[in-house]
């Protein structure tokens, strides 16, 4: 079972810098794998035992974007905007220098790798320093069911409604059994 390294957060107003401590490990080009999901989610995964995975406040750019960034500019098309952007908006063309970076230093605390990623819209995020916020997995946002109530009736002998009554479903569960 993966370990989560220990971390710590620090941001310009361009970039986050994520210090990981990663010590006794081999490190090389093939065995760190870093991957940002849909620019919110980052997985750090230094194998045998480490793996960290964040969910960030607000989006920053992964490879994907870059790498389709490049592609549409090497066949002459301007860069693809998106669903609701003003057409009339500039885009910035992405390039190798906006790919996340990775720096490690086999010195300090035994191995420590600092993750460099650049955010898409300049600015300070908030509440960075609270790390038990940034380790919990994206939640969907689903709305809250309506709480059932039956509505019971009562009518008389001669078949005239006498009341009305609403019952919740801990009330239901009482009366069922």
């Amino acid at each position: 079972m993966p370990i989560t390294p220990r971390y710590s957060l620090t941001q310009t107003p361009t970039h986050l810098h994520i210090e990981v401590s990663i010590p006794h490990v081999r490190v090389s080009t093939s065995t760190i794998e870093l991957r940002v999901v849909e620019g919110t989610e980052v997985n750090l995964y230094a194998p045998p035992t480490y793996l960290l995975r964040l969910t960030l406040p607000d989006r920053v750019i992964d490879e994907d974007a870059v790498e389709d960034s490049l592609s549409s500019s090497a066949i002459g098309l301007s860069p693809i905007q998106e669903v609701g952007a003003p057409s009339n908006e500039v885009q910035r063309l992405l390039t190798k220098e906006d790919l996340p970076k990775l720096q490690y230093n086999p010195e300090k605390n035994h191995g420590t790798l600092v993750v460099i990623l650049k955010k898409e819209e300049e600015g300070i995020w908030q509440d960075l320093d609270l790390l038990g916020r940034l380790q919990q997995p994206t939640q969907k946002v689903q709305p809250k069911p309506a709480e059932k109530k039956l509505l019971v009736q009562e009518i008389s002998e001669n078949g005239e409604e006498s009341r009305s009554s609403e019952i919740n479903e801990a009330q239901q569960e009482v009366l069922e059994d």
